[in-house]
């Protein structure tokens, strides 16, 4: 009998792994997908939407983890990867940012109105994960409070994606800015 328990957990265990390496792969392939859609805004910022996709699906993993977890060993390895994740979402939505904002015009639906709000809320929501997850006293209190902000700011990061792609679908304007910058880049001009 407990050969048959061993053998079990072996192949949870394995394929545990196996759908974290593939979990990722589909969270970059969804960034990709937006970043080569005819959206303006995402195609500025086509080389730092699939990094920040999948840094905000790790830490939204490592946040649901944090809230139903009861093992301290597991919550030890999800506060290191949940760390991780939500620094890197952290810092590759502020590259986005910076990014599509190059061109004013089509950096707007980041910095104006109600999706400039939810872009923001997202970040402060991680944020707040983060640094809710980075006390030096946890408690199990403080993982569940860490894990519904990471949660939180990865359901606003994707509810931002989604409006503020439709706000720069919706200006014309966007388009021929960026189709006008590209007209004058020399060919070879990424």
């Amino acid at each position: 009998m407990q050969r048959g328990c061993a053998l079990t957990g072996t192949i949870g265990e394995a394929t545990g792994y196996l759908s974290g390496i593939f979990g990722a792969a589909l969270a970059g392939y969804t960034g990709v997908l937006v970043s080569n859609s005819a959206i303006p805004i995402w195609q500025e910022a086509r080389r730092w939407v699939p990094v920040m996709f999948v840094a905000s699906s790790a830490a939204a993993a490592a946040s649901v983890i944090d809230v139903i977890s009861q093992s301290e060993r597991t919550r030890v390895v999800t506060r290191i990867f949940g760390t991780a994740g939500r620094i890197a979402e952290i810092a590759a939505a502020r590259k986005v940012e910076q990014v599509a904002s190059a061109i004013p015009k089509i950096g707007e639906p980041l910095e104006r109105g109600g999706t400039a709000l939810l872009w923001r809320v997202s970040t402060g929501l991680t944020a707040g994960s983060l640094a809710a997850s980075l006390l030096p006293a946890r408690r199990r209190k403080t993982s569940i409070v860490a894990g519904l902000l990471g949660i939180a700011g990865s359901l606003c990061l994707r509810l931002a994606v989604h409006f503020i792609g439709n706000a720069s679908v919706r200006d014309p304007r966007a388009s021929f800015q960026q189709q006008r910058l590209r007209q004058r880049l020399p060919p070879d001009a990424p």
